[in-house]
């Protein structure tokens, strides 16, 4: 366990604990105010970490928190394809009904 009171909000915090599966300590640190929608490497949010695992109590907790549903990375993905290349439906359906964009193909 941790004590509270030294955990001080980055921009460099939130990710790893998404990337951990740590959901107390992400849900800790956007108490203190970690920034739900900031980019880290190659343009990845918190969401893209939590969507690609996943992790869909982690997917929630981020929506409730303000993150945009579907931001693009630097390479054009979304939580939303990450989630469904990983063959996570239940995420898919969490992020679809927040109003996450649709992938579509144009030929």
């Amino acid at each position: 366990m941790f004590r509270s009171e030294f955990i001080t909000p980055s921009i460099f915090c939130l990710p790893p604990a998404i990337r951990s599966d740590r959901t107390d300590l992400a849900k800790l640190l956007l108490l203190r105010g970690s920034s739900v929608n900031q980019a880290g490497c190659h343009g990845r949010r918190p969401l893209h970490e939590a969507s690609r695992a996943g992790n869909v109590e982690l997917v929630q907790l981020l929506l409730e928190a303000g993150a945009r549903p579907d931001p693009r990375s630097n390479y054009g993905f979304t939580p939303l394809a990450l989630a469904a290349q990983g063959g996570h439906l239940e995420v898919v359906e969490l992020l679809r009904t927040h109003t996450a964009s649709r992938c579509v193909c144009v030929s």
